[in-house]
C-alpha cells in the first residue's frame, strides 16, 4: 500500500489507523483499504477531493463524512 506506508513513515509512529478509525466508529480495516484508494486521489491536484471520498466511500461501504472527517487528523499526523 505504497502511500498510506509514506504516510506511516512520515508520521514517525504518530499515525495509528486503527485508533482514528475505532474514534470514527469504523472498521480499521475498510479504513486502511479506502485510504489506499483515495490518497493517491487527493494528493492529485486535478481531482477534487468531495468527489473522490464520495466515490471511495460508495466503493467501500464507509460513510463519506466519517471518512472525510478522517482526512484532516491523518494529514495533521503527518504534518506534525
Amino acid at each position: 500500500m505504497g502511500m498510506i506506508d509514506d504516510l506511516l513513515a512520515e508520521a514517525g509512529g504518530n499515525l495509528d489507523i486503527g485508533a482514528l478509525a475505532g474514534k470514527a466508529g469504523l472498521d480499521a480495516g475498510q479504513v486502511q483499504a479506502a485510504l489506499g484508494d483515495l490518497l493517491p486521489q487527493i494528493a492529485d491536484p486535478g481531482v477534487d477531493n468531495g468527489s473522490a471520498i464520495a466515490a471511495v466511500a460508495g466503493k467501500t461501504g464507509l460513510d463519506a463524512g466519517a471518512l472525510g472527517a478522517l482526512l484532516p487528523q491523518i494529514l495533521g499526523a503527518v504534518q506534525g
